[in-house]
């Protein structure tokens, strides 16, 4: 599976038309999914903006967002961000 950085989750997430919430450690998405139409929460640290995603928890991502894979994911954000 190839790398994506919290960057491209952030996009996605933009994308989607999720809420970006500060909090004083980090972002929290949060929305109905377009997708599966469920309730997202997704947190992303302040220190990790421009790291790799952990291959667990990338597809832990991938499918609270409703995407079915990595490669769905991968092409929703090429055509939409």
């Amino acid at each position: 599976m190839p790398t994506s950085s919290f960057r491209q989750l952030e996009a996605v997430c933009r994308a989607l038309g999720l809420e970006k919430k500060k909090k004083k450690k980090g972002v929290v998405y949060f929305g109905i999914s377009p997708l599966n139409h469920q309730l997202v929460t997704l947190v992303i640290h302040i220190h990790a903006k421009g790291r790799d995603i952990a291959d667990g928890l990338m597809m832990d991502y991938v499918k609270r967002l409703g995407f079915k894979s990595f490669e769905q994911f991968n092409r929703y954000y090429k055509e939409n961000c």
